[in-house]
Order: C-alpha cells, then structure tokens, then sequence
C-alpha cells in the first residue's frame, strides 16, 4: 500500500530524498568500481583495495535507502488479508506493523551507533586500506533513523480522526 507522501513534513522528505540521492551516487561509483576492478583483473592490474571499498560503499548504499524507499512507498508489502479484513481492522493492522517496525529501527539505529563509537575507540579498519569502520556505522545509524522518523510521521498521521488510508 502506497502512503500519502504529502502528509509528512518537507524536511524529513527532503532529508530521506536527498539521502537515497547519495546512495544513487555510492551505487553508480560502485558499478564503475567494479568494471574497472574486473578490466583490471583481467589485464592482471586489479585496483588495490577495490574490496574494502566496495563493502564499505555497499554500507552507504544500505543506509541510505531505508528512508527514501519509505516516502516513496517502495518498500515489499504482503498484503495477502486486506481483501477479506474490516477496514478497522485493516488500519489496525497497519498501525501495529508500523509500532512494531518503529521499535526494530529505533533499536537497529541506537546499536548501529553504539557500534560506531565502539569501532572508533577500538579503532577498527578495513584491511588493505585501513579505512575507518565508524563513520560507516554513523551513516547506518542515520539512515535508520531517519527511516524511524518517517514511521513516526506515518503513525502520527494513521492516528489523526478522519483518517482513511487502510480503506
């Protein structure tokens, strides 16, 4: 079921847009990666430390289209029993799934950054190229939670009289 993106405030749509527009970028920078890491295989000159930035460029991609999947309404939906539910029901059902994906997010975000400060005092790198485990921690944290932000927008609107959304 598509939500009705004009219900939620212009800056968490803008923040959620404009952080799928830097996974867009990370996705595309990581296919170039790729091709120019096979080119070079093949030509037997692979790129030094292509592995480590392509996991932690796969990190950027994941965190950064939680939110944007979100407002765009993108996200897999089993909807095999709205056909034969009441619509009181129906609007039951979707506001449990958003509560209970509210709590999962807000703690996958909350650990997401308690493994980023971790991995900055431990100091965690990747192998070859000793990139730094806790920014791409931070950007996980944050795409969690401004997907979190976007169920709160969702419940908060679901709960408001009149509304209809699951009819």
């Amino acid at each position: 079921m598509m939500r009705a993106k004009e219900t939620r405030p212009t800056v968490a749509d803008r923040l959620a847009d404009g952080f799928g527009l830097l996974g867009g970028i990370a996705i595309l920078f990581l296919a170039g990666l790729v091709f120019c890491d096979v080119v070079g295989r093949t030509l037997g000159s692979p790129i030094f430390g292509a592995r480590d930035i392509m996991v932690m460029t796969l990190a950027v991609i994941a965190a950064s289209g939680f939110a944007s999947g979100a407002t765009h309404g993108v996200h897999i939906a089993i909807d095999a029993l709205q056909n034969f539910l009441p619509p009181w029901l129906r609007r039951s059902q979707l506001l449990l799934a958003d509560l209970i994906s509210l709590a999962i997010l807000a703690i996958l975000s909350w650990r997401s950054f308690v493994g980023g400060t971790e991995a900055g005092d431990f100091g965690e790198r990747t192998m070859l190229l000793s990139l730094p485990h806790a920014p791409f921690y931070f950007a996980l944290s944050l795409g969690l939670g401004l997907y979190a932000l976007v169920v709160v927008f969702d419940i908060v609107k679901q709960l408001k009289p009149g509304n209809d959304d699951a009819e």
